[in-house]
């Protein structure tokens, strides 16, 4: 609030100026004072005489006298207590209301300012806290009229005032900060949907419970979308606090949005800084604590930028990059193995960020392990704040429906019903509800909550507290419903309330962030695990329709559309994958910082921009350091050829923990990187160790045979191939794939007068498999590339085109085809069977090219083909270097080839 006006100056002024003529007033106002605050309501107060008289009469505006007003008025219903505060425009007092027994804040709209400004903005800061509702905006209970003064009443949770704490400690702890600043976005990011831009938010304005904020004194906000604030202030007026306002608010213009964010970022920097605002607007980053992450200190720039334009586009992005350094714990999968490609966006997977802050009650305690609950759980009535005593009904039903939803469950402990509604019975107003369920129930995890009337609507929102430690477990999403569908709102409620405690309890859902603080509903969970079933299982179609049904039963289940994206690419399906990472990248689904870079990630892959893709993963495996982060890195390390940096990434991972002991595909990147380094005794014990680990992944022994014939060790690799003689010959990586690896390599690392040997031993192998099944897909394609490799392009090129025709989607199959016609000299043909560019993931296309040019003679064309292939990102690239060794073969000496095929060895 602007600070209040010395009114024996207000009054000297006003009665000076009605001894003028009307005609006279204003101009000699304007040079009666220099401040325009002041002349201002002078000027409205002399406008209001005008038009209305009221100022005729005396004014009795004394505190005493509005409070003895009030208790005459209001004795029935509230008993008030003492002043706690008073602004330019109101008192505010605490007080008790009667009905409910409960502290309440009434805050009673001056007399002057009535006169002065007219009720209306008082009346729109009423209309405007009756619409918002979120647990960081204090919520309307009660407003009216009372001896002809306006007031209206708030809860009465106690704490202090932001500029109070900043008094007395200056600056605040980073943690401190970036949790008061993510409350604050939180609560502006869901007043701004509902249409309201407070446009005063400063330290006065900002109420703080522990190291919690909550949104104070919508008194100036503008309802966008409406003409109310033009009404209410006044064309070109200019409200707010100086040092907070954005400068087009300064300058009087029309405000948006973009308004409080700018305050935010005076905010943040005043209480990280103690640097109460002044004329400049920059960060001074050298004036920040040095433990200041990184993207809060950039975040807090782009907030004051003086362009509204070149700030975040709204609050939700804001509050996307502050929910990760609140609480920044994240965690993604790993990908399953098909044909020589190195295993992409499983290692996305199904992790993202939706990371809510983790509220704490007292000392901070220690988290609850992921996949713990502390037992039993008891469930509290959800208190009525509507104000009407006849819909207390509905929070015993929610009490009463949520311990039925959770008992059923058949798999937590539960205090039944009636023994935690009669402790519930015995909590009072003020008092800490969670702590009296547990001395009075034993129960390890209570259930609370409230609803709010919302306009002529219900909202209900409820919260998970581990009553052990005092630390908010969940927050589901709330719930809003109209009043003649209370009961189907309720089983939406209940829904989340039991998804939030089944996914507590699930260590392998519980490891994706966000899910556990932000759950979907009971039924979206259980058909998003039942996805992850699939997936792990490597059935990605089926997983995609789970997971997509699991969104369509909770829209705001972000993480299970994610999922779907990961496993369309699996299936190859890019223009699948393109639709949902735009749906992704819309606001309605208000990603975090982390989603937003896993979107970007998706997207550049998509794009063929591998080295924008490896700068993401670098980003998000950063904010989080988790481990399937870290594998992301690997993979696209690896498929832009920086094995040394992907061994990195994988040696900061223990293998054995979490959920990385179930994913063979950990060790297939760190026996690629390693190869490419050539660490070939290291790889050949982590193919070892994939083997002992996953006995039922066939890639392990070929990656073995890989790393034995790099070395040249044609006894080890003999000795591999009769174990392979074992495995099924109908697998994909069977003894056939594991012959022609062998040869690859034995040519790839100079070893050429042994590989022949190997060739003919897999066409053998693999002439009676196909005599068995003419048809069998992997077998065709290890012939032809068999043959390929023996040099016998004629007898290859019939399993190509066979291949191509059946599968005319699989660019690989084409452009394998492609290579035998040009091997052939026909040049012009082969260039069209490989067809044009594709729209997504043109990496492998670019290589295909890169072989063309090669064969063709074109070195200058081919190597920079190449190298466009490299910065694209080829996934099969650990691959390469013994699968094109033939068609290469021509700039082994060129030192440029050199060079693009010698891997970064940059950690």
């Amino acid at each position: 609030m602007a600070a209040e006006p010395e009114w024996a100056e207000v009054e000297r002024l006003f009665d000076a100026a009605l001894d003028l003529p009307p005609a006279d007033r204003l101009a000699w106002l304007a040079t009666a004072t220099r401040d325009p605050e002041l002349r201002a309501l002078v000027a409205r107060m002399l406008a209001a005489h005008a038009t209305e008289g009221p100022l005729d009469r005396p004014l009795d505006v004394s505190p005493l006298s509005i409070r003895a007003r009030l208790e005459a008025a209001l004795d029935d219903r509230y008993e008030i207590d003492e002043e706690i505060g008073h602004g330019g425009m109101a008192t505010v007092y605490r007080a008790r209301e009667r009905k409910h027994e409960r502290p309440v804040v009434l805050k009673v709209l001056k007399p002057e300012t009535a006169v002065a400004f007219g009720a209306e903005r008082f009346l729109a800061e009423i209309h405007v806290a009756a619409q918002l509702s979120h647990p960081h905006i204090l919520a309307l209970l009660d407003s009216g009229e009372a001896d002809g003064l306006l007031y209206y009443v708030m809860p009465w949770l106690g704490g202090e005032t932001l500029r109070t704490r900043l008094r007395r400690e200056r600056r605040l702890p980073v943690a401190t900060g970036c949790r008061i600043l993510r409350d604050l976005a939180d609560a502006l990011a869901s007043a701004h949907r509902a249409g309201v831009v407070h446009r005063d938010l400063k330290p006065e304005n900002i109420l703080l419970v522990g190291d919690h904020a909550y949104l104070l004194d919508f008194g100036i906000a503008q309802l966008r979308m409406t003409d109310t604030a033009d009404r209410v202030t006044g064309e070109g007026t200019v409200v707010g606090t100086m040092g907070y306002m954005a400068p087009e608010q300064e300058a009087g213009v029309h405000t948006d949005h973009r308004a409080d964010i700018f305050a935010l970022g005076v905010v943040g920097r005043e209480l990280l800084t103690g640097m109460e605002p002044g004329l400049f607007t920059s960060i001074l980053p050298e004036t920040l604590p040095p433990e200041t992450p990184a993207a809060l200190g950039t975040l807090l720039q782009r907030c004051l930028e003086t362009d509204p334009a070149a700030r975040p586009a709204d609050m939700d992005e804001v509050l996307a990059t502050l929910t990760p350094l609140v609480r920044p714990d994240l965690q993604h999968p790993v990908p399953l193995p098909r044909r020589r490609r190195t295993l992409p966006l499983l290692l996305l997977g199904v992790g993202l960020l939706a990371g809510a802050a983790w509220w704490t009650m007292g000392r901070r305690p220690a988290p609850v392990p992921l996949g713990s609950l502390p037992l039993p759980v008891a469930v509290a009535p959800l208190e009525n704040e509507t104000g009407d005593t006849a819909l207390a009904v509905w929070g015993r039903m929610a009490g009463d429906w949520i311990t039925q939803g959770l008992q059923e469950t058949g798999t937590l402990t539960v205090i039944p019903w009636p023994n935690a509604r009669e402790a519930a019975g015995r909590h009072t107003a003020g008092g800490d509800q969670v702590r009296l369920m547990r001395e009075e129930t034993g129960a390890g995890t209570v259930i609370t909550g409230s609803y709010y009337r919302v306009g002529d609507r219900l909202r209900f929102q409820a919260q998970i507290t581990d009553a052990v430690r005092g630390t908010l477990l969940a927050y589901p999403e709330p719930v809003e419903t109209s009043r003649d569908s209370v009961a189907e709102g309720l089983r939406l409620l209940r829904g989340r309330v039991m998804g939030a405690l089944a996914i507590r309890q699930d260590e392998r859902v519980a490891a994706i962030p966000g899910l556990a603080e932000r759950p979907p509903t009971f039924d979206a969970y259980r058909e998003f695990d039942r996805g992850l079933e699939l997936h792990d299982a490597q059935r990605y179609g089926e997983a995609v329709t789970a997971f997509r049904q699991a969104f369509a039963l909770d829209s705001t289940f972000g993480v299970a559309l994610f999922s779907a994206a990961v496993d369309l690419w699996n299936t190859d399906d890019y223009v699948a994958v393109d639709s949902v990472v735009a749906l992704l990248g819309s606001r309605r689904l208000q990603l975090t910082e982390y989603h937003q870079l896993q979107v970007g990630y998706l997207r550049a892959l998509l794009d063929g921009d591998g080295q924008g893709a490896y700068a993401l993963a670098r980003r998000a495996a950063e904010l989080t350091g988790d481990t399937r982060g870290l594998n992301a890195v690997a993979w696209i390390a690896n498929a832009t050829n920086r094995p040394a940096a992907a061994l990195a990434a994988l040696q900061r991972i223990d293998p054995d923990a979490g959920s990385v002991r179930r994913w063979a595909p950990y060790w297939i990147q760190r026996a690629h990187a390693e190869h490419r380094v050539g660490r070939f005794v290291t790889e050949r014990e982590s193919a070892r160790q994939m083997q002992q680990r996953h006995p039922e992944s066939r890639i392990a022994l070929v990656l073995e045979v890989r790393a034995a014939a790099a070395q040249g060790d044609t006894r080890a690799v003999d000795s591999l191939l009769t174990v392979a003689g074992g495995l099924s010959p109908d697998s994909y990586w069977s003894e056939g794939a594991a012959l022609v690896v062998a040869g690859e390599e034995l040519n790839a690392h100079g070893r050429g007068f042994a590989s022949p040997a190997y060739f003919r031993r897999a066409v053998r192998w693999l002439a009676n498999q196909l005599a068995r099944d003419p048809h069998h897909r992997a077998h065709r394609y290890w012939m032809g590339t068999a043959l390929y490799d023996a040099g016998q392009w004629q007898s290859a090129e019939p399993y190509f085109a066979s291949l191509a025709e059946d599968f005319p989607e699989r660019l690989q199959y084409r452009g394998l085809e492609a290579l035998v016609l040009a091997r052939a000299g026909r040049a012009a043909a082969a260039e069209q069977r490989l067809g044009p560019r594709p729209r997504f993931t043109p990496a492998e296309h670019t290589l295909y090219r890169a072989r063309l040019a090669a064969i063709a003679g074109r070195r200058e064309h081919a190597i920079s083909l190449l190298a466009q292939a490299v910065a694209e990102g080829y996934e099969s690239l650990p691959w390469l270097h013994a699968v094109a060794f033939r068609d290469f073969g021509g700039l082994v000496g060129d030192p440029r080839y050199a060079t693009l095929m010698q891997p970064d060895t940059t950690p």
